[in-house]
């Protein structure tokens, strides 16, 4: 069984590309995934300067990071076709089936097996999420190595492990929070609350146990240390990396009129990281402004006209931002038109959302269950700090729509643990008012 789980992903994920590249012949694609419209074009730089320039300047070329790795897998087919989201499906299937796969082993860490395949399930058929999925974005990187960067987190709470072990595993993270910082920057802050939160919980845990596990608590400060580092060594790289991308021409390989909400990795990554030492308010505003400026007059904004003038204001918007994070998009925007994805697309929305409501509830009877394991408060709390932060600065409902998924995805598993231990409850009651019955008899 678990040897055809792996090819049934792959088929799967391949069967639902055809069927949207299908789609696409009669509805324009980009009109429902817009980001595509820009980075369609980037994949064809980035393979002409592969072909034209060489590798070098290939890897030095200022453009993202995921856009370089579809660029490998579009050069493999391009000149027998234009562009299209079958030349860069075996890419987004590898994306596809390590998102399951660590799902899968994050799950069965917290939960055991049986919950395990729920939450993989039901994350492996969430209609946006596998549609996002065979698009050129860089969501399905991104789930990739957060999963990866939680699930290195999650190690050290469920099992001790040697300074030495520690050691390998804390190599494996800091190299995933350098790819992470490169691929999204902007949730750096978020990043660095997951490593206290985890610190926090490993401490908690050895208190609770009267037990050091030096291996375990060494190797979440390493992160939380390096978590904090990356992004001031990465700025000094900066310089350095642009001057070798403009002796090879490599510099300005695309423009855009909105240089804000399309520069690339490397530039948001060190404009972020630049501003490090600004305060909390400046970045949310500044963040809150990059999504006002990148969906003018959309219909789904929400709340852009708040604005921060210092904490306080942040403390009251709170309790709205964790609504929004959790809730979004609301009722009232299930049978509106959409600008861009029209009637149907606010109906699939709703219909999602619903369903969320209801993976909601689970979580809690899930984590209440589970109440009593710091590993379980860990996952609840990081779902909720992150879902509470993007309802802070995001105020686009499409795009918190993709940005959540990995906190959904951590809701989905305590989900699926409560659906689990709620389907035991009743089956356990049916056979004790069966047992009752036939002793009455």
């Amino acid at each position: 069984m678990r040897r055809l789980a792996i090819p049934a992903a792959i088929g799967f994920h391949i069967t639902a590309t055809i069927m949207i590249w299908i789609v696409g012949k009669f509805v324009s694609l980009p009109q429902l995934f817009p980001d595509t419209a820009k980075y369609q074009p980037q994949i064809v730089i980035a393979t002409g300067v592969l072909r034209n320039m060489g590798f070098e300047a290939w890897f030095f070329a200022l453009l993202p990071f995921h856009i370089k790795l579809y660029s490998l897998c579009f050069a493999l087919f391009a000149p027998w076709s234009g562009f299209s989201i079958l030349l860069i499906e075996p890419l987004n299937a590898l994306y596809y089936v390590a998102i399951l796969s660590l799902v899968y082993y994050l799950s069965r860490r917290l939960f055991g097996q049986q919950t395990a395949l729920l939450a993989t399930l039901i994350v492996a058929v969430w209609p946006t999420f596998l549609a996002h999925t065979t698009q050129p974005l860089k969501d399905p990187l991104f789930l990739v190595l957060a999963l990866l960067f939680l699930t290195i987190n999650c190690l050290w709470l469920v099992k001790q492990y040697s300074p030495a072990r520690a050691l390998a595993i804390a190599t494996l993270g800091v190299v995933t929070e350098c790819l992470l910082w490169i691929v999204k920057s902007d949730m750096w802050e978020v990043m660095i609350a997951i490593g206290v939160a985890t610190c926090g919980t490993v401490i908690i845990k050895m208190l609770r146990a009267r037990k050091i596990t030096s291996g375990n608590i060494a190797g979440a400060v390493l992160l939380l240390v390096m978590s904090v580092i990356i992004p001031r060594i990465g700025v000094q790289l900066y310089q350095p990396a642009l001057r070798w991308a403009e002796a090879r021409g490599v510099a300005a390989l695309y423009k855009d009129t909105d240089a804000l909400a399309n520069e690339s990795d490397i530039r948001s990554a060190m404009t972020a990281a630049q501003q490090s030492s600004a305060s909390p308010i400046a970045r949310i505003s500044r963040f809150r402004e990059r999504f006002r400026r990148s969906y003018p007059g959309a219909g789904s904004n929400i709340d852009t006209d708040v604005k921060f003038s210092g904490t306080a204001d942040i403390i009251r918007y709170l309790p709205r931002a964790a609504l929004i994070g959790l809730f979004a998009p609301f009722p009232k925007m299930w049978f509106a038109t959409g600008s861009q994805n029209g009637r149907m697309g606010r109906l699939i929305g709703g219909i999602e959302t619903f369903a969320l409501y209801i993976i909601e509830v689970m979580a809690l009877i899930g984590f209440w269950q589970r109440r009593r394991q710091p590993s379980v408060w860990w996952l609840f709390v990081v779902s909720i700090l992150g879902l509470t932060a993007l309802g802070i600065v995001v105020t686009n409902i499409g795009a918190l729509y993709r940005l959540r998924y990995i906190f959904v995805i951590l809701l989905v598993m305590l989900g699926a643990d409560g659906i689990r231990l709620t389907l035991r409850y009743f089956a356990s009651a049916r056979r004790q008012t069966a047992g009752q019955q036939l002793r009455q008899v």
